[in-house]
């Protein structure tokens, strides 16, 4: 190739000899490079921006229902008395409110120590956000909550598409988008922030970048106690990986995770003189326990023989939580058959276990959100017009417990 060109140079006139020299490689490089990564990014952004707005819909039909959507029963929610800004501060949100304007405290009426089941970073985040944005607690939260679910969906896709390619990675942003536990990416919950941190988590230790993987799990585990399965699913990956012959260094990921949660621990301690506060908290005063028996099954087994199914106070959590075992549990399986990297794998599967040993909350559905890889297997695994009525199925279900959510005490997010 090369004599090829020196030779037709050679017998070409001067005015063709001086046109291949023109810099169009130096403008079309650019566009090139930036277009793979820019141009996906704003594509999921806006799926996001699609289905907040599916959210907002149904915060919008409770700020008209209700007199005030942010009353029930929880800590107060203080200003703005805006009706949809309230529908979206109910349930745990309203702890984590609480803590954000308080500090961890005792309720003062009651004595009840609640609210130490709530691990505090997100909190601070918001307390910090406010105190820079002079910002009431709830508008801060809210839009901490927003803008960081906008970044886990990236990072869900930037995830997947180093795995299954670009195809898959915009299916499986669509869904994590669309999945009806992702209601709680618009409210004053912590799992916007602990899925962004986490999946950022995930992304580094995919790339390589350790000491940045084990910050940020240390941020995730800081921020809610489910995302202490990224303590296993490091340590996991970090022996395959020793084991096959990879370098020791990838251990400083788990150890930095794991002194996330050794911080948690100790701040409770200091504050209260109980270590593992949390645990006792969530045993005695919420009245939930953890491990395998036979009372889930049981669960199970009495919901579909009896119900009840109603819009009445609790009567929506029995089929809310069957159909979490069931959804979590395909996808489970799907997860571990399908491309995404060993580290996904046992994240999410431990994730969904880990719900599961939990009698009182279980899979619920923004329980099975922060176990994303077991969702985004059924992205992975689906395409066409399987994939299309499966989104649709799951929007549909995002503006139903939506609104369940924002209007009822039927069933618990």
């Amino acid at each position: 190739m090369a004599s090829f060109r020196s030779s037709a140079s050679e017998t070409a006139p001067i005015a063709l000899q001086t046109r291949p020299v023109v810099p169009t490689r130096a403008v079309e490089e650019p566009v090139r490079t930036r277009q793979p990564v820019r141009g996906p990014v704003l594509d999921v952004l806006r799926v996001y921006v699609l289905s907040r707005l599916v959210v907002f819909a149904g915060a919008a039909f409770a700020a008209v229902m209700l007199r005030d959507p942010g009353a029930g029963p929880w800590p107060g929610v203080s200003g703005p008395n805006v009706g949809v800004l309230r529908a979206l501060s109910r349930w745990d949100a309203a702890s984590y409110l609480d803590i954000a304007s308080h500090g961890y405290h005792r309720h003062p009426t009651t004595g009840s120590d609640a609210i130490y089941a709530f691990f505090p970073f997100f909190a601070w985040v918001v307390r910090a956000v406010s105190w820079l944005t002079f910002s009431p607690e709830l508008v801060a939260g809210l839009t901490v909550a927003v803008v960081f679910g906008g970044v886990a969906t990236v990072f869900v896709s930037m995830l997947v598409a180093d795995a299954c390619g670009v195809a898959a990675a915009r299916r499986a942003a669509a869904l994590f988008c669309f999945f009806p536990g992702a209601f709680v990416l618009s409210m004053g919950y912590a799992e916007s922030f602990m899925l962004a941190t986490a999946t950022g988590a995930l992304l580094a230790y995919t790339r390589r970048r350790w000491v940045t993987a084990g910050l940020l799990g240390a941020v995730a585990v800081m921020t809610r106690p489910n995302a202490s399965v990224l303590i296993v699913a490091f340590a996991w990956c970090a022996v395959v990986a020793f084991r096959r012959g990879d370098s020791r260094r990838q251990f400083v990921v788990p150890a930095l995770t794991a002194a996330g949660l050794v911080f948690v621990v100790g701040y409770q301690w200091s504050e209260t003189g109980h270590l593992f506060e949390w645990i006792r908290v969530e045993h005695q005063t919420w009245g939930d326990h953890f491990g395998i028996t036979l009372e889930a099954f049981h669960r199970f087994m009495g919901f579909v023989t009896s119900g009840p199914v109603g819009l009445h106070d609790g009567q929506l959590n029995g089929l809310v939580w069957a159909a979490g075992w069931v959804i979590g549990l395909i996808g489970a399986c799907l997860l571990v058959r399908s491309r995404l990297q060993l580290v996904l794998k046992v994240y999410g599967v431990a994730a969904f276990l880990f719900a599961c040993l939990s009698y009182n909350v279980g899979p619920r559905p923004r329980l099975l959100l922060s176990a994303f890889p077991v969702v985004l297997a059924f992205a992975v695994t689906t395409r066409g017009r399987v994939f299309r009525v499966l989104l649709l199925v799951s929007a549909v279900g995002l503006a139903a417990l939506s609104t369940v959510t924002f209007v009822t005490l039927a069933a618990v997010p």
